[in-house]
Parts: structure tokens; C-alpha cells; sequence
């Protein structure tokens, strides 16, 4: 699914990044221009940051996470144990409670008869996470109102309900003490082996018990702490578990190996109400679930998305959607619906729910009310996931569930969709009810192909879901990977960007050219006296300040005011130089090209890359004058640095130096050329 000649690049390109970096300590150019140079550190000390990127601590194995995400009731915990019936036999996949705790399963591949396959592992969030959660404006409220007090601590969080107000009829069901401290786990907790199956412990890790069938004792001990069920469920972030894929490995057909990349995510239900279960941590276990959700996203691990919906059931992702364009910004989702999988679950719906029956066999009803497919697809799902308006998946899927078919017939799975085999082969005849609306929606082929996976009991449908969120995955998988482990990790930017430092310092064989930089910002900044730094302040005030007046927006400023003033600022000040030190055009371009990059540098460093200020006409009326300000004084700074460098001691090269600096810039250049390709193969803009 995601070509190995791709992974290979990827590491390749990282491996190079990582022998670039760790051979500039060993020249001795290199060293001595970061002792002497006054902003050359700073910019080596970024460029190396980007290998602390948690995508990049590890060679890229090529997994992609799936995550299916629904609301509760929807069906995906009896979905997934058809799916997965290994896990379901250790009993990991409880269908008897739709109330379930807010963290997620993460099921990986491991082969028969791997020890692996015995291991669980839980990890918890971390302390900021944690306060996180219980600093959410409502969950803060809603303590407020029920009088629940919220210690903060270095290391965890105290919610105590002690003095909490609640109601005769709930506090007769509370089970765990109402002072409770959250605290993450030192390590992950890996399971032992003769729990890894006990009943009690996986349903205290998993569901939320009646208050008659519960025990508030201790289920784990983990660094010196022990926990109860009800603190687990503040805690936990995810349980690992491993599984040996045969359904899946069976309905795709694929490799081991291709399937192995395969990591399924069960998420918490989305829109989940608050609880009397959960006693005096009700408020923050009511937005735990969205929040799990949420920093999966933003840590980068929801690859694909699998949105199951009960058919007839509205769906609740748009809740998650406004959730992520408030925390990440709208162009997160930018890509969201060419990865998303919409699976439609319950198919017999369709032909037990009278309401539903009556659309398609009354055309009339159909064509006043819209049919089957209108209603359940179009309606309730399609148009109510985005706050943005109509989603258009990559996939829609069908499926069903064996064990709930067969309850409601009271007969076998084949007999019941053997009957409903006739009705749905109907809906794709031109003029059948239905017809309409999947033309419309471009489904008329994929629902087509969806009947006889949905008529064959070993499928139901979910191995066609299987098999199109493979094609989906070859399709969209290798620009992801791209993006997530190139672009988004700043990996690239780095490789650029060293390559742009060190061409301020070197040419393209290595010899240094830091004596011929020296020499343009001698020649450039010539009418400045640089032992009467006077002269700064009065060239910035003659020649700067009224300019710098102009460049700074007073009304409707686009998006980056701040930023583009900094820089139309970096222009005026090499305009004016290069106007008053009038030196030869080669000299010019000399000092434009290393202006330029120190311009970046001091974007960053001074905050002005990432600054975020309200304009003068939006509800800050002082923002101009105080970006004015600003923009004045590091007018001098820039003038006072460029002298200051001007000065640095230039730095004597051997042979042997430039042959070191030379390896480095092909290393960067080799990494640079198949980064591009492997974009410009792919389609991902750089």
C-alpha cells in the first residue's frame, strides 16, 4: 500500500540530515565561525531542532494509523469485534455496555504465534494534558456551579467534590471517594500476562460499570501510585493491543507485510453526554472524549479516518471538525475529506425500519420527502459533518453486523440479506427509488460493488470497507507520509536551510567566501564610521523613521501584518544602504544574498515570524504605533549587527577543511534533489 521505495527515501533523506549535522562540529571553519559570528549560533541552533520532532526520533516504518470515529451507539465497538475476533475472544472489544471510557484502543499487526500478540500496554496522558482537560472554559464552569475545587500541582491534579453540591439520588450511587488525584503514569503499563484476559480488569479499564457491579479498588499500580477505574478513566490516553489482522489479512489479499502497516484506532464516541458514573469528574470526562480525538490530530498520528454512522443516526463529526479549525487553524483540514472513509453501518435498517421501508416502496413519499438515501446519506450525514457544508468523502461504504442481523431475524445473515438482495439491486436500476440520489453523489458503481460484499456473510461489508480504505491508502498514503514526515517535521526546511546558511560562508566547492562577505559589508556600509555608532541613530532617524511610518498598515492589514511590516522594513534598510554605500553591482548582490538570509534569522529571533497582534481597526486601537515602535528600534539593531559582523576576524581553510565542507554541501544537495522528487512525484507542493 505504501510503496517501500518511498520509506526508503524518507530515511534516506533523514539519515542524510542527521550525517550533515553531525559532521559541521568537526570543521574547523565551521567552529570558528560560530565563535565568532554573532547570529550564526542562533540559526545552527534551529536547524538543529528539528531533528527533536517526534516523527523524527525514529526511522519511518511506513505504518499508517486508521481511526474510526463515531458517536456513541453507532455500532463501532460490535463492528470492530467481527473485524478483529482474536481481541474479541481475550474479550477486549465489550458490546454489552454502549458506556464506555473516554481513551482510545490502538491495535497493531503481530504474526501467529508471536509472543506479542499476549501484550497490552497502557499509557496515560501527561500532566499538561491532564490540566488541559480540566482547564476547558465549560468543564471549569461547570465545577464552578458544582462547587468541584481543581488543585494544580508540579506533577498532578487534585478534583476534590467533597463540599461538591450534587443530588440525593446521585451521591447514593457514588462508589469511588469524591477528592481524587490525577496523576500520569511514570512509564507505560504494560500488562501482565495473567491479567491480559481477566474480565474485571479489562471492563474497569474499558467500559463504565453499573454502580451494583462495580468495585472502587485499586486495578493498577504504577510507579509508587495506585489507581481506581474512575481516575484510570481520567488518565488514560491509550491501550496498545496486538492482533493477528486474519479478517483483515483474508478480505484484502495483500502481503503480511502491507497489512502490518495497518495500525486501527477504536476512539472514544464523539458528543458523549456527561455521566453520574463518572461522580465528581462528570464535567471532565463529558470532553475527554472530543480531547482524545483532538490530540491524536494534533500529534499527528490520525493518518486515514474511517467515520462510522448508525444508518438513520446523524452524525456528530462536525463537533470535532470546529475543534480542530479552532486548535489548529483551517487549513489542517485542508486535505481531510481525500482520506476519509464514510461507513454506513446497520444496512438492514433499511429494510426493518418502517419509515425507512415506506421512502422506497412509496415513490411518492420519495419524491416529497427525498428517499431512502436523501434522507440517511445526504441528510444526516454528508451535509451535517462539517460546519462548512457538504463533505465529500473519499469512500462511502456499507456494512452490516452479523450478530445484530441475526438477532433481529432471529435467522441466519445469508437467508436475511438473500431477501434483501433484490430491493438493492432495484435501487440501481435507472428510474428505481434511490437512483437519483446516488448519481448524485457519484455512488451509483461503488454502491454497486458494495451488494455482494454486503450479501456474503464472511464479508458484510466490512471487507469492502477493507479493501477501498486500501485503495484509499495507495492513493493518498505516500503524499501523506510526504507531508508528515518531510514537510511538517520542518526536516526539509532544515535541509534548505542549511544549505542557505552555509552558502553565506561557502561556495559551492567549499572554499569560504566569508572574506568576500566581509569585504560587501565593508564596502556597502562605507558611510557609516563604525567607531561613532552615533552615526546608526542619526542615518536611521534621516533616512528610516518617516518611511517606516508608511510601512505600517492602519487599516483592513491582511492576515500577517506584523510579519510583512518586518520585512518591508528589511527592504527599506538594504534599499537605503545599497543606495548610499555605492558599491560595485557584484558587490551589491553580495550583500543582498547574505542580508537576506540574516533577515529570516532575525524574523525568528525577534518574533515576528509567528507574531500575532490585533490590528489598529479590529479592537486594538495602539497596535500600529506599538509595531511603529518596534520596527524603529530594531531599524538600529540591524544597522549595529551588520557593522558588528563586518568586523568578525576572518577564518584561515586548509585543503582537508574545504574537502569537509564540500562532503557536507553534497550530502545536503544529493538529500535536497530526492526530497523534490519524491514531492514532484507525489503531487505535494514544497
Amino acid at each position: 500500500m505504501i510503496p517501500s521505495d518511498l520509506v526508503n527515501t524518507l530515511n534516506d533523506i533523514r539519515a542524510a540530515y542527521m550525517e550533515a549535522t553531525g559532521k559541521l562540529p568537526e570543521i574547523a571553519s565551521f567552529r570558528s565561525l560560530m565563535g565568532t559570528s554573532s547570529t550564526l549560533p542562533a540559526a545552527v541552533r534551529e536547524i538543529l531542532a528539528v531533528m527533536e520532532h517526534r516523527h523524527l526520533k525514529r526511522p519511518c516504518d511506513g505504518r499508517v494509523t486508521v481511526a474510526v470515529i463515531g458517536s456513541s451507539g453507532h455500532g463501532k465497538t460490535t463492528i470492530l469485534d467481527e473485524m478483529f475476533p482474536g481481541l474479541s475472544e481475550r474479550g477486549w472489544l465489550v458490546t454489552d455496555v454502549t458506556d464506555t471510557t473516554s481513551q482510545s484502543l490502538r491495535i497493531e499487526y503481530a504474526p501467529d504465534g508471536s509472543p506479542a500478540l499476549e501484550e497490552v500496554e497502557v499509557r496515560s496522558w501527561d500532566v499538561e494534558q491532564i490540566k488541559e482537560l480540566l482547564h476547558l472554559p465549560a468543564v471549569e464552569e461547570q465545577n464552578r456551579n458544582d462547587n468541584i475545587r481543581v488543585s494544580y500541582l508540579e506533577d498532578a491534579v487534585i478534583v476534590d467534590g467533597t463540599e461538591a453540591r450534587f443530588s440525593d439520588a446521585d451521591l447514593g450511587q457514588f462508589r469511588f471517594p469524591r477528592r481524587l488525584r490525577l496523576q500520569p503514569f511514570s512509564e507505560p503499563f504494560s500488562v501482565p500476562a495473567e491479567r491480559s484476559s481477566e474480565r474485571a480488569f479489562i471492563r474497569a479499564l474499558t467500559v463504565k460499570e453499573q454502580s451494583s457491579a462495580l468495585s472502587a479498588g485499586p486495578v493498577l499500580k504504577q510507579g509508587g501510585e495506585t489507581y481506581d477505574a474512575l481516575q484510570l478513566r481520567a488518565v488514560v490516553k491509550d491501550v496498545r493491543l496486538r492482533d493477528r489482522f486474519e479478517n483483515i489479512r483474508r478480505w484484502s489479499g495483500r502481503p503480511d507485510e502491507e497489512v502490518a502497516r495497518l495500525t486501527f484506532v477504536d476512539t472514544p464516541g464523539l458528543a458523549v453526554q456527561g455521566s453520574a458514573k463518572d461522580e465528581v469528574l462528570r464535567h471532565c470526562l463529558e470532553k475527554k472524549s472530543s480531547q482524545i480525538a483532538l490530540q491524536l490530530w494534533k500529534d499527528d498520528e490520525l493518518d486515514f479516518i474511517v467515520h462510522l454512522v448508525l444508518c438513520g443516526r446523524q452524525s456528530d463529526f462536525a463537533e470535532l471538525w470546529k475543534a480542530i479549525e479552532c486548535e489548529c487553524g483551517p487549513a489542517e483540514l485542508a486535505d481531510l475529506q481525500d482520506r476519509m472513509i464514510v461507513a454506513v453501518n446497520g444496512m438492514n435498517i433499511y429494510f426493518t425500519n418502517r419509515d425507512l421501508k415506506k421512502k422506497y416502496e412509496d415513490p411518492e413519499t420519495a419524491r416529497r420527502e427525498g428517499d431512502h438515501f436523501a434522507t440517511t446519506l445526504l441528510d444526516n450525514v454528508l451535509q451535517k459533518m462539517s460546519p462548512r457544508g457538504r463533505v465529500r468523502p473519499a469512500r462511502v461504504c456499507f456494512l452490516d453486523s452479523a450478530s445484530i442481523v441475526e438477532t433481529l431475524t432471529t435467522g441466519q445473515y445469508a437467508d436475511a440479506y438473500q431477501k434483501y438482495r433484490p430491493i438493492m439491486e432495484r435501487w440501481l436500476e435507472p428510474g428505481g427509488v434511490g437512483h437519483t440520489t446516488l448519481k448524485e453523489l457519484d455512488l451509483l458503481e461503488s454502491f454497486r460493488d458494495n451488494v455482494d460484499p454486503l450479501c456474503d456473510p464472511e464479508d458484510r461489508g466490512q471487507g469492502h470497507l477493507v479493501r477501498q480504505l486500501q485503495q484509499v491508502v495507495e492513493e493518498q498514503g505516500p503524499a501523506l507520509l510526504l507531508k508528515k514526515h518531510l514537510c511538517k517535521t520542518g526536516l526539509l526546511r532544515g535541509l534548505e536551510g542549511l544549505q542557505e546558511i552555509l552558502s553565506s560562508y561557502y561556495d559551492d566547492e567549499g572554499r569560504m567566501t566569508r572574506e568576500a562577505t566581509q569585504q560587501a559589508l565593508g564596502a556597502c556600509l562605507a558611510f557609516l564610521d563604525r567607531n561613532d555608532l552615533d552615526g546608526v541613530e542619526r542615518f536611521a532617524r534621516d533616512h528610516l523613521d518617516s518611511r517606516i511610518e508608511e510601512i505600517v498598515p492602519r487599516r483592513d492589514p491582511p492576515d500577517g501584518w506584523v510579519q510583512e511590516s518586518f520585512f518591508a522594513l528589511c527592504d527599506l534598510i538594504k534599499e537605503n544602504v545599497l543606495f548610499h554605500g555605492e558599491a560595485a553591482p557584484d558587490v551589491q548582490g553580495s550583500f543582498a544574498r547574505y542580508f537576506d538570509g540574516q533577515a529570516r534569522t532575525w524574523a525568528q529571533d525577534w518574533g515576528y515570524a509567528d507574531a500575532q497582534l490585533a490590528p489598529p481597526d479590529k479592537g486594538f486601537a495602539n497596535s500600529a504605533d506599538l509595531v511603529t515602535h518596534c520596527l524603529r528600534l530594531h531599524a538600529r539593531d540591524v544597522l549595529y549587527l551588520l557593522l558588528v559582523e563586518e568586523r568578525v576576524a576572518g577564518v584561515e581553510q586548509g585543503d582537508d577543511d574545504r574537502e569537509q565542507v564540500d562532503e557536507v554541501l553534497r550530502i545536503l544537495e544529493h538529500a535536497r534533489r530526492r526530497a523534490a522528487a519524491a514531492c514532484a512525484e507525489y503531487g505535494v507542493g514544497v
